[in-house]
Order: C-alpha cells, then sequence, then structure tokens
C-alpha cells in the first residue's frame, strides 16, 4: 500500500503525490524520460515531421 501526501502547485494547477513506493530500478529515467527511437528536431513542427516519418515508412 502507498502512503503519501499531496501537495498543490503555487498555481493551483496541478497537484505532486510523492510516492514511498520502491522504484528504484526506474531512477535512471527520472530526470530524462525514456529516449525515443526517433528523436524528433524541436526547432520543427512536431506533427508534419511524424507524417513525414509515416510518408517515409509506408514506401
Amino acid at each position: 500500500m502507498n502512503y503519501g501526501y499531496r501537495y498543490n502547485t503555487p498555481s493551483e494547477y496541478f497537484k505532486m503525490m510523492p510516492t514511498d513506493m520502491n522504484f528504484h530500478k526506474y531512477i535512471e529515467y527520472e530526470g530524462k524520460g525514456v529516449s525515443p527511437e526517433i528523436p524528433l528536431d524541436f526547432s520543427r513542427d512536431w506533427i508534419e515531421q511524424t507524417l513525414e516519418i509515416i510518408e517515409k515508412d509506408s514506401n
């Protein structure tokens, strides 16, 4: 069972609920998440890039 606290952010738009569960095997992903197989260019529209990838893969 998980016991934890709820904290509201200053804007009140979000609630933080830290966990006391043991997820140490996932700690390497905590700061950056999972690396994507196909990285996208941040300076371009992600939808356009996705459509280009789909088009390229379908040929």
